[in-house]
């Protein structure tokens, strides 16, 4: 029983540790706007091989989250389908032709596991199966006859959020009770083997 619980412990301390470092891909420049199209943004989604509109037909799909544009009058876009995220979890910076962000996780708010940087008629396109926490690109390079960026859009897996710590809690305690009743039967079956 103790050494149950002292796995279940170990387990869930794991699973609450911060995720491993980004190992993100670059997928590839496609021609176009990523999110243009039937339905704009929120009907955005990416795969391996881009993006596409309207509703997700490929079961590895992924719907687009949030879009900060680069200025113009366009304002930053945030999805329906993640009411967390409200943008304050983005923080991108730009140092000459290196930009870079960060993603602040919060309760509830989705795991990243795509990006793309969009610049003239072009986007590039990158993915990270563990989760995107940060990142950088170096638009000179992505773009090289038009330096700079049009918009980025960051992608969900489309179901996987960051427990809060109520479930985790009710998770460790159904470890603990199934422990317990699982000893108590073990008990209870030896009391009336002595008995018979």
């Amino acid at each position: 029983m103790k050494t149950l619980l002292k796995a279940a412990v170990a387990a869930s301390a794991l699973m609450l540790a911060s995720p491993a470092a980004a190992d993100i891909t670059y997928l590839g420049t496609f021609e176009g706007t990523d999110c243009s199209g039937s339905g704009g943004f929120p009907n955005c989604w990416a795969t391996q091989t881009g993006t596409a509109q309207g509703p997700v037909t490929d079961p590895t799909g992924s719907p687009a989250v949030y879009k900060i544009n680069n200025g113009g009058e366009d304002p930053n876009q945030t999805s329906d389908l993640f009411p967390t995220i409200d943008g304050s979890e983005f923080d991108l910076t730009i140092v000459d032709d290196i930009l870079s962000f960060t993603y602040d996780q919060g309760e509830g708010d989705p795991f990243l596991h795509y990006f793309s940087v969009k610049q003239g008629d072009v986007y590039a396109l990158f993915y990270d199966e563990i989760g995107i926490t940060s990142g950088s690109v170096d638009l000179a390079e992505l773009f090289p006859n038009n330096v700079g960026w049009s918009h980025i859009t960051w992608f969900d897996t489309g179901g996987t959020a960051v427990p809060e710590p109520g479930t985790w809690g009710m998770m460790l305690m159904g470890f603990g009770a199934a422990g317990f009743a699982m000893r108590r039967r073990r008990r209870d079956g030896s009391k009336l083997a002595q008995l018979a």
